[in-house]
């Protein structure tokens, strides 16, 4: 390349930077983006495949964030119908359900009222004898109940692939395998970026740069301050892939082992179980699925599913993800607020954490604002 002076740098080729490159591209900005790898790589292509709201956020009364997922949900299976598409999800309720099932509706109703211009339909109750119906392998002991309401399921490394078309065929740079390892500075403002590329230093410039370099955002904002400040505090989500026992209902479940939600889903010719949540403290180079992640999600499927044959022999594959959550020093990974955060430092380097991916859009559009483009 031989220009090398930009009006946007965007460290870190997830869906958030892909998506911030398609809305400043847009915008008429010279883009350039830096993917240290592969263009989602990293946590937008180990998602659980969904464009959801968000149920459980209901119970921590993050009412915004619901509405906000699902009205980009919505807007994500009108843009996209071939990588977004509609799914049905069975929600049971048992005796012993951490929920009971006057919850599970009251939060239905809720869900359906965020979403009631959306092109997806109503929630509908269910009685045991219905589920079992629509379910004949669905564990019926202590089955009170339940409903099925619709979300999505998505291509998530499609979409990010999609987004990264759009921003270069509106003029946007996208480097893939080019790690950025230091800043340029003028007057102590950041004003560029040095970065490795065919194995040489080369320097770019720009009046604003944005990291949205997910789980490794903590190495990009050393880069810049020289201290250690933890922005992010990852959690780690592992799926399963086995063989198809689902037909084409997904089920949102409660694992007996701790009450936390988890999917069953068709997957193409399989099915997909997931996730796990858990705070991670390690190199986001080397996150692994270690055998305690796989054991956690087959017993709780195995609860919910005894008639299927469920084991670590089953398994055709896993993946694993991290979610870059901002920091907190709660234990129950899952209580961390899946809502972003836009920070800059005193040099001037804008970092977004945070979020869902559903929202990627959404969270573009006021980056972008927050920095004064639109």
């Amino acid at each position: 390349m031989e220009k090398r002076h930009f009006d946007l740098i965007i460290i870190g080729g997830g869906i958030n930077g892909v998506a911030i490159a398609e809305q400043a591209s847009k915008l008429g900005k010279q883009v350039v983006l830096f993917e240290k790898t592969e263009l989602g790589a990293g946590a937008s292509s180990h998602t659980s495949k969904l464009a959801h709201g968000g149920l459980r956020y209901l119970e921590s009364f993050e009412f915004g964030l619901v509405r906000e997922s699902l009205e980009e949900r919505d807007l994500l299976i009108k843009t996209y119908p071939d990588l977004v598409k509609p799914l049905p999800f069975i929600f049971p309720v048992y005796k012993a359900s951490k929920r009971p099932l006057w919850q599970v509706k009251l939060g239905m109703t809720v869900y359906d009222f965020y979403s009631r211009k959306g092109p997806l339909p109503r929630h509908r109750s269910f009685t045991p004898s219905q589920l079992a119906s629509l379910a004949p392998d669905l564990k019926r002991t202590g089955l009170k109940g339940g409903v099925v309401y619709y979300d999505a399921q998505m291509d998530d490394l499609g979409l990010v692939l999609r987004l990264a078309d759009i921003a270069k065929a509106h003029g946007a740079t996208i480097i893939e395998h080019c790690p950025v390892s230091g800043f340029l500075y003028h007057n102590q403002r950041i004003s560029g970026v040095k970065v490795i590329q065919d194995g040489e230093t080369v320097e770019y410039q720009a009046p604003d740069i944005v990291n949205v370099s997910g789980p490794w955002s903590n190495d990009i904002l050393h880069m810049d301050s020289g201290t250690p400040t933890l922005a992010v505090g990852p959690t780690k989500g592992i799926h399963l892939i086995v063989p198809r026992f689902t037909a084409d209902h997904a089920f949102i479940l409660q694992a007996p082992q701790d009450h936390r939600i988890f999917f069953v889903m068709p997957y193409g010719q399989h099915t997909l179980i997931g996730t796990t949540d858990t705070v991670y403290q390690g190199d986001p180079d080397n996150v692994s699925v270690l055998p305690e992640d796989i054991d956690y999600l087959l017993d709780a499927a195995s609860f919910y599913f005894p008639e299927v044959t469920l084991m670590s022999s089953q398994v055709i594959s896993t993946y694993c993800g991290l979610r870059p959550l901002v920091a907190a020093t709660k234990k129950n990974a899952s209580a961390i607020s899946r809502d972003f955060v836009v920070s800059q430092s005193e040099s001037g380097l804008w970092t977004m954490l945070g979020g869902k991916y559903t929202t990627h859009r959404l969270m573009a559009e006021r980056l972008l604002t927050q920095i004064g483009y639109c």
